[in-house]
């Protein structure tokens, strides 16, 4: 005879798993970054700074966009050749 498990052993295993999915669909993107999000390995969005809902196992996070980047971007110092006189 085998031994079955019941339905509160499966009803634990589905509630542990729906908080699972639940912590794993909730992005919070702080202020000056940002993070792209890859569905199915391809490029899909950009998420910007605030509370963004994504679907766990199909979008996945790609990249990290963090504030050193964005400075490094906007502060470009723009090099002039300079004339040499003799």
């Amino acid at each position: 005879m085998i031994p079955s498990i019941g339905f509160g052993a499966f009803f634990i295993v589905a509630i542990l798993f729906f908080i699972y999915f639940l912590l794993k669909s909730v992005y919070m993107v702080k202020q000056a970054e940002a993070i792209v999000i890859e569905k199915l390995g391809k490029y899909s969005r950009v998420l910007t700074p605030g509370l963004h809902i994504v679907i766990p196992f199909l979008e996945a996070q790609g990249e990290y966009i963090g504030h050193m980047y964005r400075k490094l971007r906007e502060n470009v110092i723009i090099v002039t050749p300079a004339l040499l006189h003799d």
